[in-house]
């Protein structure tokens, strides 16, 4: 059985509403933690690197992680999964993060925002992934210290999508090694925002392809499809548009981590979220037009179906008339002025040949008047 269209909507905008992992009820003591016995267990990965050597391992406890902030001149900890209260407690206490930040890290659902304490910083921000004509967002919570970068981010994701930063410090590359912590978020955030740039040429490609199905007779699921991309595209504008804000402040906040060395690398970041704000508004204006287009397409086509039956009903009103008349069993023994013609031996053949020509003449008047006809 076909699925209705509001199905299809459902479907493919479900991926688009984040869940809540943590939901404080309302007078809930703020910093508040919670345990979510469902959420699969966090998956903490550990990678310490300095100029001339690195260690990259997966962390069952994080009792040895203060000897690596002593031994190593750049510590990052990544952690898939944020529904573990004591590992996000823990953590905190290591690299001195409040909890109110912490908070934030268990809700996904969290507008992207900035904010500084001490001599560290955090960050959220929105990464859009593309899977199957639907656009995924996934939020990405940044710590970053004097010495350290800490990641947050949602469990059982399809894919690592930090490997290729993980393969540049694994294979040695001078300038991210050589550098401190802030290039290492500086390389986190960009990866963050270039993923929307994939994502957006998948939308346009998706958008050609609408465009082409528009300009033939169209099933019930196209609609469909370019109004699902539409409000997509325009929650993907939502999470995306604050991330030139945010790299604005990076640049010009006299409290930043980020050295005199890196804050140049944060313009290129910055030009990159700018692009994909464009483009994301661009494709958004594209996908009303074709939108727009594919419904003045549908309503030109039902004004062509309504004519071509007006025109037919037209030619048979006077035949149907003529038909109405001598249909009427009138005797003409009893006076005659009761249609004589009907004993006329001709009669039944003139009144063909009359209906005939009616049709024949309208039917020349509505191509003489451009009603009808191959120019349509």
């Amino acid at each position: 059985m076909a699925e209705k269209p509001s199905e299809i909507l459902a479907q493919l905008l479900s991926h688009m509403r984040v869940p809540r992992l943590m939901r404080s009820r309302p007078g809930a003591p703020p910093g508040l933690l919670a345990d979510l016995p469902e959420a699969p267990p966090p998956d903490v990965r550990l990678l310490a690197y300095n100029a001339d050597d690195h260690v990259e391992q997966k962390l069952e406890t994080l009792d040895e992680l203060p000897q690596y902030l002593e031994k190593w001149d750049v510590v990052w900890l990544d952690v898939e999964g944020t529904g573990d209260s004591r590992l996000l407690e823990h953590v905190g206490e290591v690299f001195q993060i409040p909890k109110l930040a912490l908070e934030d890290v268990q809700n996904p659902a969290h507008r992207p925002k900035l904010e500084f304490f001490d001599e560290r910083m955090h960050l959220i921000l929105r990464m859009a992934h593309w899977r199957e004509e639907r656009i995924e967002l996934e939020p990405v919570n940044l710590f970053v210290g004097p010495n350290f970068v800490v990641t947050f981010q949602l469990a059982d994701r399809p894919t690592d999508y930090f490997e290729p930063i993980r393969s540049r410090i694994l294979s040695g590359r001078r300038q991210i090694r050589t550098s401190g912590a802030d290039y290492l978020a500086y390389a986190i955030i960009d990866r963050v925002i270039d993923a929307g740039l994939p994502v957006l040429e998948a939308v346009a490609e998706t958008y050609h392809e609408l465009e082409a199905e528009v300009l033939e007779p169209s099933s019930r699921q196209l609609i469909t499809r370019i109004h699902a991309m539409n409000s997509q595209l325009l929650v993907l504008r939502r999470a995306v548009a604050p991330h030139r804000e945010i790299l604005q402040t990076l640049r010009r906040h006299p409290e930043t981590v980020f050295s005199e060395e890196v804050i140049p690398f944060l313009g290129d970041c910055y030009d990159h979220a700018a692009h994909v704000a464009e483009l994301s508004e661009s494709y958004h204006a594209l996908g009303v037009q074709i939108l727009d287009f594919h419904l003045s397409i549908s309503s030109h086509r039902q004004n062509e179906i309504t004519k071509v039956l007006t025109i037919i009903a037209t030619i048979f009103i006077p035949l149907t008339f003529i038909a109405g008349i001598y249909g009427m069993n009138f005797n003409p023994q009893a006076s005659k002025w009761n249609m004589p013609e009907l004993e006329w031996a001709y009669g039944y053949p003139f009144v063909l040949v009359l209906m005939f020509a009616i049709g024949v003449a309208l039917v020349a008047f509505f191509w003489r008047k451009g009603w009808i006809g191959w120019g349509d």
